[in-house]
């Protein structure tokens, strides 16, 4: 028998760790070695792997793995100072071996232990175990923007599973009613941006996150496995990128999302100089809308709130908590006055874990 305790996430774990995800998260259903594969790929090949940063699991007194945190350790710069960060993803217990053990993974979270550690996707059970443990939890960024190009396609695309067989087809047609009845429910056109080559994408986006004390460092090796594994995830279309440049071709902004015909495309990143965000959505959502997107949603940041404001058919919902543990008071600091760049890609809106493997 295995010796039972804590003990940091290795390749021949995953299969049992797969398992205890399925039991929690998936009723129960046997993992496909692709969810096996996924989980070695996420949590043990990352370029910033560190085992004393990376995930850890609890084997009980049986043998069984009972508990696991599963983790994400990412490069973070705030000011000068440049150091590993954990986006810490799934936390799942067993419910049927209830155990210390499982408590010993939450407390580790402490902030007196970490450097950076974030989630953007907690639960409200989650979210209530980050404050017990004096982190904290933003209620800015726990907030997805959204905005309606088709509200008949976005019901659809949302609520297909809920809605009346009868009624779907009528809601399609009632779109272009809509839009010739509702003055600028469609998005304000012609897009002015391009695509943007991912290579472009590693090349110049991390020199826009350079007005944000606390920010991704995003070099090229991370940035490129990042956008890897993202461009896995395709729930919600084909990963794509967009540029706006000004008239001597230097980049003024660009933005990373899904988004495929009919559909919700989800937002990863917005990245802009100071002034040029408001031009950086009018491209991303003529483009969208041209697409024949039913609509868009992206994460609540700060620095792009006085540009959505701006937009008209802009609204906000609850996503996942975005919870935070640091020991450092120049994080804090940062993140409180909205010098920070969170969300996208320094999250987890790209995993396959959130919303893929349903089958």
């Amino acid at each position: 028998m295995m010796a039972s305790g804590i003990a940091p996430m290795r390749w021949q774990d995953a299969p049992e760790i797969a398992a205890l995800f399925y039991r929690v998260f998936r009723k129960g259903q046997t993992p496909p070695p692709k969810f096996v594969d996924y989980l070695r790929a996420v949590f043990l090949a990352a370029p910033q792997y560190d085992e004393t940063q990376a995930s850890f699991f609890y084997r009980d007194g049986e043998g069984v793995v009972a508990a696991a945190l599963l983790v994400v350790p990412m490069q973070i710069r705030c000011g000068e100072r440049v150091f590993v960060g954990r986006l810490a993803s799934n936390f799942m217990a067993d419910p049927a071996r209830p155990s210390r053990g499982a408590a010993g993974l939450v407390m580790g979270l402490r902030p007196r232990n970490q450097e950076f550690c974030f989630s953007d996707s907690c639960n409200a059970a989650s979210a209530d175990h980050w404050r017990a443990l004096g982190c904290e939890v933003l209620p800015l960024q726990s907030l997805d923007w959204r905005r309606v190009f088709r509200p008949g396609q976005w019901l659809v695309a949302r609520f297909a599973s809920r809605l009346p067989p009868w009624l779907v087809p009528l809601l399609r047609p009632l779109d272009a009613l809509l839009r010739r009845l509702v003055p600028g429910l469609g998005a304000a056109g012609p897009a002015a941006g391009q695509p943007m080559p991912l290579d472009a994408f590693i090349a110049e986006a991390p020199a826009l996150l350079d007005r944000f004390t606390l920010r991704p460092v995003w070099g090229e090796d991370e940035l490129r496995w990042l956008l890897a594994m993202a461009a896995l995830n395709t729930v919600d279309g084909p990963l794509q990128c967009r540029q706006l440049r000004d008239g001597a071709g230097a980049l003024l902004a660009c933005t990373l999302f899904y988004a495929r015909r009919g559909g919700v495309a989800r937002v990863l990143n917005c990245l802009a100089r100071p002034g040029a965000e408001a031009a950086m959505l009018d491209d991303l959502f003529a483009h969208l809308d041209d697409q024949g997107c039913a609509g868009v949603r992206g994460m609540a940041q700060p620095f792009l709130m006085p540009a959505l404001w701006a937009q008209r058919f802009i609204g906000f919902v609850p996503r996942g908590a975005y919870g935070f543990s640091t020991r450092h008071s120049d994080i804090i600091a940062a993140i409180h006055r909205g010098d920070a760049y969170l969300g996208g890609l320094m999250g987890e809106d790209w995993s396959r874990l959130l919303r893929d493997f349903l089958d």
